[in-house]
C-alpha cells in the first residue's frame, strides 16, 4: 500500500477507513480496486504479465491522473508495420488513455502533428 500512496501523493485514510482499514466505505478506495484490476490486465494481456503500467504511470505522485492527450511517436502510422511488442504497446496506451481516461490519444510520426 505505500507504492499506491507514493505513486497518488495520499494518506491511507484518502482511502482507509480510521480504524477500518478493511472496509470498502470509501469511493476512492471502490476506485482503486478497479484501477489496480485494470494495471493487472493492461500488463497480463500486453507485456506478459511484467509490470510496465502502474499507477504512477499516470498520477505521478498526484491523486488524479492528468492527462489531456497522449501522443505516440513512431516510425510509421501503420500498426502493421511495427515490431510485434510495439504494436502490442501501442494498442493498449490507446485502450488505457482513449477507453478508461477518455484521453485523445493518437500515433504521430512529425512534429507537425503534435496537436
Amino acid at each position: 500500500m505505500q507504492f499506491i500512496s507514493a505513486s497518488l501523493g495520499v494518506e491511507c485514510e484518502f482511502c482507509h477507513v480510521q480504524g477500518k482499514f478493511e472496509a470498502d466505505d470509501k469511493r476512492p478506495k471502490q476506485t482503486a480496486r478497479k484501477m489496480i484490476a485494470m494495471t493487472f490486465a493492461l500488463n497480463k494481456e500486453n507485456f506478459d504479465g511484467h509490470r510496465e503500467v502502474a499507477c504512477y504511470s499516470c498520477h505521478h505522485g498526484k491523486n488524479m491522473p492528468v492527462l489531456y492527450l497522449v501522443r505516440e511517436t513512431k516510425g510509421t502510422g501503420r500498426l502493421s508495420d511495427l515490431r510485434p511488442q510495439e504494436r502490442r504497446k501501442t494498442l493498449c496506451g490507446k485502450r488505457h488513455f482513449e477507453g478508461a481516461l477518455g484521453v485523445d490519444y493518437r500515433v504521430v510520426t512529425l512534429a507537425s502533428e503534435l496537436r
